[in-house]
């Protein structure tokens, strides 16, 4: 049986790469989908980083859903700002 972080970890690393491939052949969505896919492996470091400092066994959940929604807030903003910016939301 696969681990589903390692599976998720491996669908950001794809997603990054394809987000690096738009990018590169100037296709339009290529940043968003880069950022989507950094962002995404970020997460996942984050994730690691709290396995490997033990957050999860010491019972500090609210901890990671409080820097997990920070990190929601964070990424929401940059889409929305990056849209406005590309002239796909009008004020």
């Amino acid at each position: 049986m696969i681990d589903q972080y390692l599976l998720l970890t491996v669908i950001g690393i794809i997603i990054f790469v394809a987000g690096i491939v738009l990018l590169v052949s100037k296709a339009k969505g290529g940043l968003l989908v880069l950022l989507i896919g950094l962002l995404w492996l970020l997460t996942m470091g984050i994730y690691y980083l709290f396995v490997y400092a033990g957050v999860y066994e010491s019972g500090l959940y609210p901890v990671a859903n409080i820097i997990g929604v920070a990190l929601l807030v964070v990424g929401l903003g940059a889409v929305l700002y990056y849209w406005m910016r590309a002239g796909v939301l009008r004020r």
